[in-house]
């Protein structure tokens, strides 16, 4: 049997064969970068869905942090009534309105998870 079939007059000699693996490996890497050039990695869709997931959570942050300012608003309000009472005594309406606003916490706290 000749050595592994390649002989000595052919052109086929293990120099010409590794040469042509190392050929054949980069003619696949530049295709590889020539698709990855003209496929985007990340969809236009995808982008579009993320612009508008940030201009979201945007405004939901700017309803949040309304909502915490009205809350503070109405717990200094609550606390100024407080003040003018003496300790102790509190009148039905100072009630409904701690109740209001512990009833307003909740409902926040459970829109925020």
């Amino acid at each position: 049997m000749q050595r592994w079939f390649i002989s000595k007059d052919s052109f086929w000699t293990r120099t010409n064969i590794i040469l042509l693996a190392i050929l054949v490996e980069h003619l696949i890497i530049g295709l590889k970068i020539v698709i990855g050039i003209l496929i985007p990695d990340v969809p236009k869709d995808v982008k579009e869905s993320e612009l508008k997931r940030k201009i979201h959570e945007q405004s939901a942050q700017q309803q949040i942090d309304k909502t915490i300012d009205d809350l503070n608003k109405l717990t200094e309000k609550a606390e100024e009534k407080k003040g003018r009472k003496q300790a102790g005594q509190m009148n039905e309406s100072s009630k409904q309105e701690n109740e209001k606003t512990t009833i307003l916490t909740r409902t926040f706290t459970a829109k925020m998870f």
